[in-house]
């Protein structure tokens, strides 16, 4: 028998429903202290996540909507307390 035990992670996945993106933690671990940002982000989004605590399975939700002027970036950075470096997920097509 094994003493080890798995390290716990959190994972992210983004899907979209027109305008509206779901961030789901598929990890192993709680993350709290959740952001979005990214080129471009916050110049189109609302309800962005700001601190928020995703639990392993659970989302969080925002809306992101382009126009003309400015487009829906191709990729969000999601951050959280424990890890500061950004990981960068691609923003799904509509």
């Amino acid at each position: 028998m094994s003493n080890e035990r798995r390290e716990e992670e959190v994972r992210w996945t983004l899907d979209r429903s027109k305008d509206r993106f779901i961030l789901r933690n598929v990890g192993t671990a709680i993350a709290t202290g959740v952001k979005v940002g990214g080129e471009g982000v916050v110049r189109i989004a609302s309800q962005l996540p700001d601190g928020a605590a995703v639990r392993p399975g659970a989302s969080v939700s925002f809306m992101m909507a382009g126009s003309l002027a400015h487009a829906v970036p191709d990729e969000i950075e999601v951050t959280w307390d424990g890890h500061p470096e950004p990981v960068i997920l691609p923003v799904p097509p509509r």
